[in-house]
Formats: structure tokens, C-alpha cells, sequence
């Protein structure tokens, strides 16, 4: 199963004031996020929306997609952020990277939505053109999953489960649970540690509707 990976993203900061107007000073702040791959939350099955941000810099716009990875049919929104003041020429979108136009307007848009009907890995692009001709591109990638391999992935997900528990190997539970998850029921199979191969024989098989 696909781990999760540390990405440092590079902000921007200004503030503004009670009538939304942009101070004068700004400053770069760093931010470790984790951009966690697809993992089980024994306590409540789903699997974990992942958001793509693209903030490169001191570029004055920002674009992000939430979500960035699900399963299809996936509607995803995509927000395009101005931290500077820029007259905008147009703003333009090449959804599946594919180098046609999907989206085109004259003004800042705030959130486009887009629909990604079938399965597959794309690389949207936006690109950002102000009056005074400079242009900004931002790449932010799209993963949509068939139904089939999502399930597939949470079945696989709980075959490790049951089988650590045959095992007695808590640790081996605990991995393929969130940390949430982990947190919260790895003082249970502590306490059940003994009858974990029992508990695990009486399993069922997960059904997915």
C-alpha cells in the first residue's frame, strides 16, 4: 500500500485589514504537511481525500484542488487565490493536460469546478495572464479511481488487518490503521492481545456496497 510522504510547501503571508485591505509588509512561511496516499480508518471505513496545493514562492496567485484524488465520477474544485494586487488579463485551464482549453474568463473566477468523469491520472493546468502580459502557470495532478480499485485497495487493506491479528503482531494492525485510528484502539489490542487469532477467526469477510 502507498505511504504517505512529507512535502514542504512555501507561502506568502500578508495581512489585511477589517476592510480586506492588503498590508504592506509580507513574509515567507514554511509548512510540513503530509500528503498521506489512501489508508483505512478501521473505526470508520472511508479513504482519505487528499488536496493538492501549488504556491510557488513569491508568485502573486495560488491555485488548489480539493479533492485531488477520490473515486470517480470526482468533482473537483479548484480555487485560484490572488495574495497581490495584479489587473487579470484572463485566466484559462487545461483540465486534462492535455493541451486544450477547458475553461477560459476574463476575470478572477474564485472556485472552478470540473468533473472528472472516468478513472485515470491527470495533470490540470491553469494558467494566469495579467494586463501586463505576464503569465503564471500552475500543474496541480489529479488522481481519479474506479470504484473497482478502491475497493480492491480497502479489501487488501483488511486482509493485513485480519492477518496481523492472526499473528498477534499489533504493530503490524496499527500500521494499516490512520493515526487516529491507531491512537484509539491500540490500547484495545493490547488488552486483547491473547485472544487476537480467536477474534481474527471470527472475522468475516468485508463486504462493500
Amino acid at each position: 500500500m502507498a505511504r504517505g510522504v512529507e512535502l514542504l510547501y512555501r507561502y506568502r503571508v500578508q495581512a489585511r485589514d477589517a476592510a480586506n485591505n492588503l498590508g504592506a509588509g509580507s513574509s515567507i512561511v514554511d509548512i510540513q504537511m503530509a500528503n498521506t496516499a489512501m489508508s483505512l480508518d478501521i473505526a470508520s471505513p472511508t479513504v482519505q481525500r487528499q488536496i493538492a496545493v501549488v504556491r510557488l514562492g513569491s508568485t502573486p496567485f495560488g491555485v488548489s484542488a480539493t479533492p485531488s484524488s477520490a473515486v470517480g465520477p470526482l468533482t473537483v474544485r479548484f480555487n485560484v487565490a490572488q495574495f497581490v494586487e495584479a489587473e487579470i488579463n484572463r485566466i484559462e485551464a487545461d483540465f486534462y493536460g492535455n493541451g486544450l482549453l477547458d475553461f477560459l474568463r476574463v476575470e478572477l473566477p474564485g472556485v472552478i469546478e470540473h468533473t472528472y468523469a472516468s478513472p485515470g491520472q491527470y495533470l490540470a493546468n491553469a494558467r494566469v495572464v495579467t494586463a501586463a502580459n505576464e503569465i503564471f502557470t500552475y500543474s496541480v495532478p489529479i488522481t481519479v479511481v474506479s470504484s473497482e480499485a478502491a475497493a480492491s485497495e480497502i479489501r487488501l487493506v483488511w486482509s493485513q488487518y485480519v492477518a496481523a491479528l492472526q499473528g498477534q503482531d499489533i504493530a503490524a494492525g496499527l500500521r494499516v490503521m490512520t493515526e487516529k485510528a491507531a491512537a484509539k484502539f491500540q490500547p484495545v489490542l493490547i488488552a486483547l492481545s491473547e485472544d487476537l487469532p480467536v477474534i481474527a477467526s471470527s472475522s468475516t469477510s468485508l463486504q462493500i456496497v
